[in-house]
């Protein structure tokens, strides 16, 4: 009898199994997203304005000198002296997002030249003891862009950063050469070591070494 009702309640078992099959309700088992997808680097307390990634270091950008540059007087720039030497860096060029943080390490005195579009702040850095600067872009944090040095993501704003702050002028590019005729100029384009690791933030895979230089406007 014990053997019976075993063997009924089996069947019964099969075609409750079946039944399930028939209408749809077996289980499927959910495909994993793909262990290479582009992932964005998290960030303690970022909040929904947060965008952390890694942009390649952007060291010693293609400089021009100003007698061999056409800019329109009035466009802004960035300028700095390093250890006598004029330099000023286009506004608008440091726009594209490789162009955020530029790095130069050609001087006795290497410095970096930080701009961030969103909040229009400034802030240039100089190593200390003369080390070489590899600062790079870190994306950004409830608007304010970020630093990545050593591992490490600073705000651009954050008084931990351990550089040294440079004086440095905003100014008009008529108002700029006027006063420093022999300047260097960046007017936008990477280094061609820049170029070639230029890779985008979310997908290196699709990564173009084609870079983009602005144009100036011509001189008025």
């Amino acid at each position: 009898m014990q053997v019976s009702q075993r063997v009924l309640i089996r069947v019964r078992q099969v075609g409750l199994v079946f039944f399930l099959v028939a209408s749809g309700c077996e289980q499927t088992e959910q495909p994993l997203p793909p262990i290479d997808a582009p992932m964005m680097m998290p960030m303690a307390g970022a909040g929904p304005e947060s965008t952390p990634f890694i942009m390649p270091a952007n060291v010693d950008p293609r400089l021009a000198p100003a007698a061999e540059v056409s800019l329109n007087p009035a466009e802004a720039v960035i300028g700095v002296v390093i250890d006598g030497s004029a330099r000023c860096y286009l506004q608008r060029a440091m726009s594209d997002l490789e162009a955020h943080v530029l790095n130069e390490n050609r001087t006795a005195r290497p410095y970096c030249v930080t701009w961030c579009d969103r909040t229009d702040t400034v802030r240039v850095f100089a190593g200390r003891g003369g080390e070489a600067l590899e600062l790079r872009t870190g994306g950004f944090s409830d608007g304010r862009m970020l630093l990545l040095h050593s591992g490490q993501m600073f705000p651009q704003d954050s008084a931990e950063l351990p550089y040294e702050d440079l004086n440095f002028v905003r100014t008009t590019y008529g108002e700029w050469v006027q006063e420093h005729p022999e300047s260097l100029v960046f007017s936008g384009g990477l280094s061609a070591g820049n170029a070639a690791a230029s890779q985008s933030p979310v997908d290196p895979a699709d990564a173009s070494n084609e870079t983009s230089t602005v144009q100036p406007d011509p001189v008025k």
